[in-house]
């Protein structure tokens, strides 16, 4: 079972300096669709800062299975 939701990044993750350090079971690769050119460098995910994120709400897909719920995260949410 399935379904998406909005979340504040804040509910996601803990930030301490530089450090961002997830709360839930969080499936951050969901952010981006393309998967062979991802690359981790400067401290971003193929150039998106995701501490830019801190304070704002995502789009969510929670993904339960075996009583778990993991988080894919899809993006910023819109109004």
């Amino acid at each position: 079972m399935s379904y998406a939701t909005r979340m504040n990044f804040d509910q996601l993750f803990t930030v301490d300096g530089p450090v961002m350090t997830p709360n839930r079971l969080v499936n951050i690769m969901g952010v981006f669709r393309g998967g062979a050119e991802m690359s981790m460098s400067h401290n971003s995910i193929n150039g998106v800062d995701l501490l830019s994120w801190q304070g704002k709400d995502l789009l969510v897909e929670v993904r339960q299975f075996a009583g778990v719920d993991e988080h894919y995260i899809l993006g910023l949410a819109v109004q």
